[in-house]
């Protein structure tokens, strides 16, 4: 703990606090407990604000998580959608896409010239 969290503030303290928490897997009570000792020189209401603060953080975040959640759960249970304009396409002329004579590698016909066959010409 620096003397640059003091210049800062007790809410810098509190973010500072609360991404500690977060990136070490610690417990927001013993970090602010080690906070609190080192810096005897806060006030009892700069500590309450500090400690506010890091408990609604953490109370939000882990609120925010839930509903993540949720909705990651909705969205895989719905069926997937089709791209927009899925089935749509109509070429302009009836085999106007053939694919081009490529030898044995071609040999398998695509969707796009098989639909291209099967389409009514509009002339």
């Amino acid at each position: 703990m620096s003397i640059s969290r003091l210049q800062a503030g007790p809410r810098a303290i509190a973010l500072e606090i609360a991404a500690e928490a977060r990136a070490e897997w610690g417990f927001a009570t013993d970090i602010i407990a080690r906070t609190f000792r080192a810096h005897r020189e806060l006030a009892s209401g700069a500590r309450r604000l500090i400690s506010e603060t890091v408990y609604g953080l953490i109370r939000m975040d882990r609120r925010l998580d839930a509903i993540v959640d949720e909705l990651a759960d909705e969205l895989a249970d719905e069926p997937p959608d089709e791209p927009p304009g899925a089935g749509a396409y109509e070429p302009a002329k009836a085999g106007a896409y053939e694919p081009a004579d490529l030898g044995a590698a071609g040999s398998g016909s695509s969707s796009i010239s098989k639909t291209a066959r099967s389409s009514p010409s509009k002339s």
